[in-house]
């Protein structure tokens, strides 16, 4: 896992993202918060897309779990009834911001800077925030991007 932890021009991104090599079929394993409330936002769904797409063939998919601080006067959460949509006043500087900030962490991960195998945590206040079934889902994320299996894949349960 990549740990990120960015902050500048009133927003703040931080969490774990899986590194390339452990990236995964399916979207399963992607979890975006906007001040504490999960979305699945298109915007933010593309700026990460983007970070990730020169290290990442296009069918496979990373896993990450990032957690995305803005002023709440610069976002709309009533654009979907379930308040899984948000709609951002500057769309454009949201984009670049996660864009750059999850490109660096990447790259800094890429050239060695980052300690290898270092164990990435949510932080306390992020995690008591959340409902229960995502704090189970993220931990699990971090824990079982680290989990080495030993057991032939033949005799593994699917």
């Amino acid at each position: 896992m990549v740990a990120l932890d960015e902050a500048g021009a009133g927003l703040r991104l931080y969490g774990c993202a899986a590194q390339p090599a452990h990236s995964r079929a399916t979207r399963d394993d992607q979890y975006v918060f906007v001040n504490g409330r999960f979305v699945r936002d298109k915007l933010l769904a593309h700026a990460i897309r983007q970070a990730y797409q020169d290290v990442l063939h296009h069918q496979r998919h990373p896993a990450f779990v990032l957690f995305l601080e803005i002023d709440p006067a610069q976002v709309d959460v009533n654009v979907h009834p379930t308040k899984s949509e948000v709609r951002f006043r500057d769309s454009r500087a949201v984009h670049q911001f996660v864009f750059h900030a999850l490109n660096k962490a990447l790259a800094l991960a890429a050239g060695g800077d980052v300690q290898p195998g270092a164990a990435w945590h949510p932080p306390a206040r992020a995690t008591a925030a959340l409902p229960a079934w995502a704090r189970q889902d993220s931990m699990a994320l971090a824990w079982r991007s680290r989990r080495v299996s030993t057991t032939p894949c033949s005799a593994r349960r699917r």
